[in-house]
């Protein structure tokens, strides 16, 4: 679990720009979006990047503990073409459940290489943290392996 240190928002975008320099432009130009939104008409908040490497534990990764603002989620699924489903949670401790019901969302990356960035505007609040983990169906089906796992991160403030 990494503790929650927010700093200049330049700095997170410029990690954020290494991360995603092989991403897709559709995938870039979302993330240009938030950053946009978020200088200009979101405050230009401090920052944190919150990283996650190939999500495969039974247990789920806990981000973060403690309130924040969760802004965006960039996940990419590795070479493999079985479906995998990246979902998060206001948790310290839960990211789905029985059938997903207590995700705050659930990102589909379903053929190799697919990745998918998605944006809270103005953000989604976080009272407890961030959990996430991935598994082989929305529904909750078996926890991902090694070669099938999403990797990525989330922006929180």
């Amino acid at each position: 679990m990494a503790a929650k240190v927010l700093e200049n928002p330049n700095r997170v975008w410029q990690r954020v720009n290494i991360l995603t320099a092989g991403a897709r432009q559709e995938t870039r130009q979302a993330i240009q979006a938030l950053k946009t939104y978020l200088a200009t008409q979101g405050g230009n908040p401090p920052l944190q990047l919150l990283t996650f490497p190939s999500v495969t534990t039974q247990l789920p990764t806990a981000l973060t503990a403690g309130g924040g603002i969760l802004y965006g989620v960039f996940a990419k699924k590795a070479n493999t073409a079985t479906a995998a489903f990246l979902k998060g949670n206001d948790s310290a401790t839960l990211a789905g459940g029985a059938a997903g019901i207590n995700a705050r969302f659930t990102l589909p990356l379903l053929v190799a290489n697919s990745e998918v960035f998605l944006t809270f505007t103005p953000g989604l609040v976080l009272v407890t943290g961030l959990t996430v983990a991935a598994e082989t169906t929305a529904a909750g089906g078996a926890n991902t392996v090694v070669g099938d796992a999403p990797s990525g991160f989330a922006i929180i403030g």
